[in-house]
């Protein structure tokens, strides 16, 4: 994962700043995941749920939302 690669959504907008991507970013890369299409992403938390985007666009896992 790049956590650059999704710098076009750290907007007040989504609430998302840069911190969030490479903290996923790092997570990753420590601890990889193994999701395939069976496993599903929760987001326990507050915001627009685009960590858990993220994290299903980076695995197999499908998202209710999507990134464009």
């Amino acid at each position: 994962m790049n956590s650059s690669d999704y710098s076009m959504y750290f907007s007040a907008k989504t609430m998302m700043g840069p911190n969030s991507a490479r903290i996923l970013e790092e997570l990753f890369t420590k601890y990889p995941l193994h999701l395939t299409e069976k496993d599903e992403v929760l987001d326990l938390g507050c915001g627009t749920g685009l960590t858990s985007l993220i994290i299903a666009k980076e695995s197999c896992a499908p998202s209710k939302g999507q990134l464009t």
